[in-house]
């Protein structure tokens, strides 16, 4: 299908010159060209285009005019300035107010490059907002299936209740308020309440079995959460959410029958508590509509900080999301003989990239500890392969092509020896004041390129010496505009300041967020940011 462009230009010796350049490359481009302000008002209006280029001085008005159309009536297409005259104060502006970028007249030859990339990231920021789409349908789907959501004070006096709950426990709020404590089984309140109770008043979140009792006394048990909001009107507020386990307490009955370890039933009781977790982090976006809740239950099942520093005591994560939820993250385990480091970077930020790192979290949990893979190359095969098999459709128009890049290490201290694999991401090693960089495939998991379907990953070995400084990251902390001249730090930047900061590695991280907060100074951070450091062992 042909590229459809609008071009905004008065001189036609100027319109000729874009149309020829952008001719040279492979692509096939219809244009449309208008001269007056009112021809672009009806081109606009009455077809589709896939792209605007505008010159800036234009008879009777100006790019900024046509740029402010076209936000001003919510036109959902790329807007790029080709001009020979702009001045880059002028630039900066029309920049700030959306333009996607900008060209001199006397520099065309970037701007096939420049036009391409605006279209395909306008094609990614297209189905971004299906997936946002989607995560709402998700949503609104999972809270019709049916749990239990209250909400109450700190002391535990309910002030709602929604369907599922008035339902399941036969009661309302008709008659005034009612404490959560009396929805409580008499015997599980007296043996196993108070020490709950306890972290309730301390504001310490909860999750775990209650028994609850319902008006006509049958007792339901249930997998619960206390969230606690640490925000705004909402501070004295818990969320409760109750899900019916009846089923999973029928299927431990069967495997007691059956005599299986104690080991078995904890790993058994472990899985299914992720999945609630799991389906919890989907319902509370329509519960509450709070970004910021969706942030308390990302934080939840994604490995923490203090993880990192457990399995590598000398260790840093300068973890900076865009908005309030990440679609960075690392990943980190161990067991008798290897240690696990990964750094991922999902496809977008915000929600969509918070969605994906949730379940890009399962999937290298289970390539891992479920499946025991240990070599790096059968683990990122094994994550591909589960995150296509996810967002693949039966139906070509409704697949999702949305996934990430990562690099993923095992550590084997003992002999010294790390393996790496990498989608996408690079590992860097600081030795005797030098970074070496090894670079993975160039190929990310579940964005499949049809070329690339069939090959899988490699895995690199590397032998180290006690004290090498190792990295992994995300692409955010380069890609962030700043400075006096407002342009990307990008990755030979990055490096130098990476060399530097590692001459003291237990101030790196403070010197890393330091940086980076003096470069972007008042320009809006672009992307996640998430940067490991390890000083090995």
């Amino acid at each position: 299908m042909n590229i459809q462009i609008l071009l905004v230009e008065d001189d036609e010796n100027d319109a000729l010159l874009l149309q020829r350049e952008l001719n040279k490359t492979k692509k096939i481009y219809d244009f449309v060209q208008v001269e007056t302000y009112e021809e672009f008002l009806n081109a606009i209006k009455n077809q589709h285009f896939d792209l605007v280029l505008s010159d800036y001085n234009l008879l009777g008005f100006t790019g900024q005019d046509v740029l402010k159309h076209i936000r001003t009536e919510k036109i959902d297409i790329p807007f790029i300035l080709v001009s020979g005259t702009i001045g880059e104060q002028a630039a900066v502006a029309i920049m700030r107010a959306g333009a996607a970028d900008y060209v001199m007249k006397d520099n065309l030859i970037k701007l096939p490059q420049v036009v391409k990339r605006e279209i395909n990231e306008h094609k990614i920021r297209v189905k971004n907002k299906i997936l946002e789409t989607n995560f709402v349908k998700l949503s609104e789907i999972i809270s019709s299936a049916g749990d239990l959501i209250l909400t109450s004070d700190l002391d535990l006096t309910v002030s709602y209740l929604n369907k599922k709950a008035e339902q399941v426990l036969k009661l309302n709020l008709d008659n005034g308020p009612i404490s959560f404590k009396s929805f409580i089984s008499p015997q599980f309140y007296r043996e196993n309440f108070q020490p709950i109770l306890q972290k309730i008043q301390e504001k310490e979140s909860w999750n775990g079995e209650l028994i609850l009792t319902t008006a006509d006394g049958i007792e339901i048990p249930v997998l619960c959460s206390f969230v606690f909001h640490k925000f705004g009107a909402l501070s004295n507020e818990i969320s409760i959410i109750a899900k019916d386990i009846s089923y999973i307490k029928q299927q431990e009955k069967e495997i007691l029958k059956l005599n299986q370890t104690l080991e078995e039933k904890v790993n058994q009781r472990t899985i299914e508590l992720n999945n609630s977790l799991t389906e919890i982090t989907y319902k509370n976006k329509q519960i509450l509509d709070s970004i910021n809740y969706a942030h308390r239950i990302q934080d939840s099942l994604i490995p923490k900080k203090s993880e990192l520093e457990t399995i590598f005591p000398n260790s840093f994560n300068f973890l900076l999301p865009k908005d309030i939820v990440s679609g960075d993250f690392f990943w980190c385990h161990e067991d008798e003989n290897l240690k696990y480091i990964s750094v991922v970077d999902c496809t977008g930020h915000g929600v969509p990239g918070a969605l994906l790192s949730i379940v890009a979290n399962q999937i290298i949990k289970k390539a891992v500890v479920d499946e025991q893979n240990t070599e790096t190359n059968q683990i990122l095969n094994y994550i591909n392969f589960k995150v296509e098999s996810k967002f693949r459709s039966t139906n070509p128009d409704f697949n999702i092509n949305d996934g990430m890049d990562m690099a993923f290490c095992t550590i084997n201290e003992t002999r010294k020896e790390i393996a790496f694999s990498g989608a996408n991401r690079p590992l860097w090693i600081v030795s005797d004041g030098e970074i070496i960089e090894y670079n993975g495939n160039k190929k990310s998991i579940g964005l499949t390129d049809l070329k690339l379907s069939d090959q899988s990953f490699d895995q690199i070995v590397i032998n180290y010496k006690k004290g090498d400084k190792l990295y992994l990251f995300s692409d955010g902390y380069y890609s962030q505009f700043g400075g006096e001249r407002q342009k990307k730090l990008n990755k030979e930047g990055f490096r130098r300041i990476i060399l530097e900061t590692s001459k003291n590695f237990n101030l790196q991280e403070e010197k890393l967020s330091t940086y980076f907060s003096q470069w972007k100074g008042n320009l809006d951070q672009i992307d996640d940011v998430c940067v490991i450091g390890i000083s090995l062992q």
